[in-house]
């Protein structure tokens, strides 16, 4: 089931990964939900995002408004940002 956190958000895309999931919202947001937990959390806050790419290796990239790519993986909590 969904839950009611995800009901309540518009998503423009969607890209699963492994274990987790991830959400770009209407508004540029980037959530992040899995790993037995189906409420989303939100990745980085005051940044907004235009693309997210995950893969079933748990590797993701996300690129922001001002053309920053962002990656990171499920092995490492930290978010590596480069500009192109």
């Amino acid at each position: 089931t969904i839950s009611h956190e995800l009901s309540e958000r518009r998503f423009t895309q969607i890209s699963c990964g492994g274990s987790s999931s991830y959400g770009l919202s209407s508004h540029g947001a980037l959530y992040e939900w899995g790993d037995s937990s189906y409420k989303p959390e939100l990745l980085v806050e005051g940044t907004k995002f235009k693309s997210v790419h995950s893969s079933y290796s748990g590797f993701c990239a996300a690129v922001d408004n001002q053309n920053k790519l962002w990656a990171w993986s499920s092995f490492t909590e930290e978010l590596f940002t480069k500009k192109p």
